[in-house]
C-alpha cells in the first residue's frame, strides 16, 4: 500500500500513523518513549494536522480539492469550514447559526490554513481579518462589536441550514 492510498484509507490521521509504522518497520521501534509525551505529540500533530486538510465540503456538499480552493474567496472559505465541523478542528464556532453569527476561536491557526490554501507563508490574522473586514462594504458580512466575532450579511450565501 502506497502513502497516498494509506492517507486516503486512514482519514484523518493517516500521515502520523504511516510515519509511525514506518519508523516501526525500518528501525524496529516507535519514536515514543513516554506515554505522556506521545500524548503530547499527537496532540500536536493533530492541531498541526488540522492545518493541512485536503478538502472541505462547500454548501452544495461536494468536496473541493487544494487546488478548487485556491481561487476561493476567503468568505466562502470560512462558511465551507463552519459547514465542515470534521474539517473545522476548533478554529471557528458559530455563536448563533440561525443570525449566521460566528466565532474565530484559534486566530492565528485560521491565517496559517488560509495562507496554506493561498499559498502564502506569511499569513497572518491581522491580515486576514482586513480581508474580511472589506467584505462588510459588499454586504458579505455585518459588523458584531465583538472582538474576533463576524456575522454572515444579506449577499453571503450557502451558509443557512434550510437553504442548503
Amino acid at each position: 500500500m502506497t502513502q497516498e492510498e494509506f492517507v486516503e484509507a486512514a482519514g484523518l490521521c493517516g500521515e502520523y500513523l504511516y510515519f509511525i509504522l514506518q519508523n516501526i518497520r525500518t528501525q524496529g521501534y516507535s519514536f515514543f518513549n513516554d506515554a505522556e509525551e506521545s500524548k503530547a505529540t499527537i496532540k500536536d500533530y493533530a492541531d498541526s494536522n488540522c492545518l493541512k486538510t485536503s478538502g472541505i465540503k462547500s454548501q452544495d456538499g461536494h468536496s473541493h480539492s487544494r487546488t478548487s480552493l485556491q481561487s476561493s474567496h476567503l468568505w466562502e472559505f470560512v462558511r465551507d469550514l463552519l459547514l465542515s465541523p470534521e474539517e473545522n478542528c476548533g478554529i471557528l464556532e458559530w455563536e448563533d447559526r440561525e443570525q449566521g453569527i460566528f466565532r474565530v476561536v484559534k486566530s492565528e491557526a485560521l491565517a496559517k490554513m488560509w495562507g496554506q490554501r493561498k499559498k502564502n507563508d506569511r499569513m497572518t490574522y491581522e491580515k486576514l481579518s482586513r480581508a474580511l473586514r472589506y467584505y462588510y462594504k459588499t454586504g458579505i458580512l455585518e459588523r458584531v462589536d465583538r472582538r474576533l466575532v463576524y456575522k454572515f450579511g444579506k449577499n453571503a450565501h450557502g451558509w443557512q441550514e434550510d437553504k442548503l
